[in-house]
């Protein structure tokens, strides 16, 4: 192959991908950029049941419970699902049941025939729950406000069946702390935004709710129950649609998780989830896939065109003109969904997003299933 052709080719794919990737900004992202909560209930009346998961993590019961507890909500119940035999959590949860009536603990039994994994242990907290609308969140985060069920259950009304909200990761690996904002941000970007777009494909389990009689519908997780993990996004990806799901983003409606992360605990959560994402229906897979790997191909074509001589005013007009349109949407974003200190740092950051994702693909070849513990 004559190299002319080899140039003649790589632009052309430069320009696809190009294209494709301002497909997804301006007829995805866009939609979340733009986005602003509609017909919700100014004072709702629903009674909720916030359902809290945890496995041995007294420190964070001690630190964040108390922000559930003290909801400004009417009507509600805390159901803490606690998936260990520890007795010092359980000191500690009988403390707070003496002075919060609404606190409801439910106990996973020790025996190991009953340890399947997580989605066993939610099971049990959704039947225990005496409420149609569920909450869901964990016990590592804590509500942004008093006013966070208030702001979520407003969003229910005779359609809405799902609520999918937003979580701000506070404590992430020091050294990459702020690259590691950005990938939780465009993991949440994508997640809201095609949920905005009415084509909802998973929610987060720390800032999520539905309706109960929709989980025993569905049968429960039983569909998905050998997976370990993904009860949050396998359940929303297989009933939420256009009709039954909104999103909330309001800044009072998000909760910060102050999970402690190391570099590794962060990337085998990350490629976790990219494993679970392979039972998402097939055009969810497929879009995904065609968004991340954009990227990739267009930071590739773009170097491989400059390191063969191509015209360089070309490639630096068709990158300043990308950089330039993400810049201005992402802007909207960063703002949305409180992460505006990233917008300075936007084209470095993209830029080692890709190679990011291509490690995450190799890591994939040495990992077949999600690890839960």
């Amino acid at each position: 192959m004559s190299q002319d052709l080899l140039l003649q080719i790589l632009f052309y794919i430069l320009l696809f991908v190009s294209a494709l990737q301002l497909y997804f900004l301006l007829f995805v992202q866009l939609r979340l950029a733009r986005y602003s909560s509609k017909n919700k209930t100014e004072k709702p009346n629903l009674s909720a049941s916030v359902i809290v998961y945890t496995k041995n993590e007294i420190e964070y019961l001690q630190n964040y419970l108390p922000s559930i507890l003290d909801q400004d909500y009417p009507d509600f119940e805390v159901i803490v699902v606690k998936d260990t035999a520890c007795e010092e959590t359980a000191a500690v949860l009988r403390s707070f049941c003496v002075s919060n009536t609404h606190l409801k603990v439910v106990e996973v039994p020790g025996q190991d025939r009953y340890r399947r994994n997580k989605k066993f242990a939610l099971s049990m907290g959704i039947k225990a729950a005496k409420n149609e609308h569920l909450v869901f969140t964990e016990v590592d985060s804590q509500p942004c406000s008093e006013h966070w069920l208030k702001e979520i259950m407003s969003n229910f009304d005779e359609q809405t069946e799902f609520v999918i909200a937003h979580v701000q990761y506070a404590r992430l690996p020091r050294f990459l702390n702020l690259f590691f904002k950005y990938d939780s941000l465009m993991e949440a970007g994508d997640r809201l935004a095609y949920a905005a777009a009415g084509k909802a494909y998973a929610g987060d389990g720390r800032n999520m709710a539905y309706q109960k009689s929709v989980f025993f519908k569905a049968k429960g997780f039983a569909s998905h129950m050998h997976i370990p993990l993904g009860e949050d996004q396998l359940f929303v990806n297989q009933h939420a649609n256009a009709k039954n799901t909104k999103i909330e983003i309001g800044s009072c409606a998000q909760v910060i998780s102050f999970k402690h992360y190391d570099v590794m605990k962060y990337l085998q959560e990350k490629t976790d989830k990219m494993i679970i994402s392979r039972s998402f229906k097939f055009m969810d897979q497929f879009k995904l896939r065609l968004q991340k790997s954009s990227g990739i191909l267009f930071y590739a074509a773009l170097i491989s065109l400059l390191v063969l001589g191509f015209d360089w005013r070309v490639l630096l007009s068709i990158y300043l003109f990308r950089t330039i349109v993400y810049a201005f949407v992402y802007a909207k974003l960063f703002h949305q969904l409180k992460y505006n200190q990233l917008r300075w740092f936007f084209p470095v950051l993209d830029f080692f997003y890709q190679f990011y994702l291509l490690l995450l693909s190799f890591m994939l070849l040495f990992k077949t299933k999600p690890q839960w513990k």
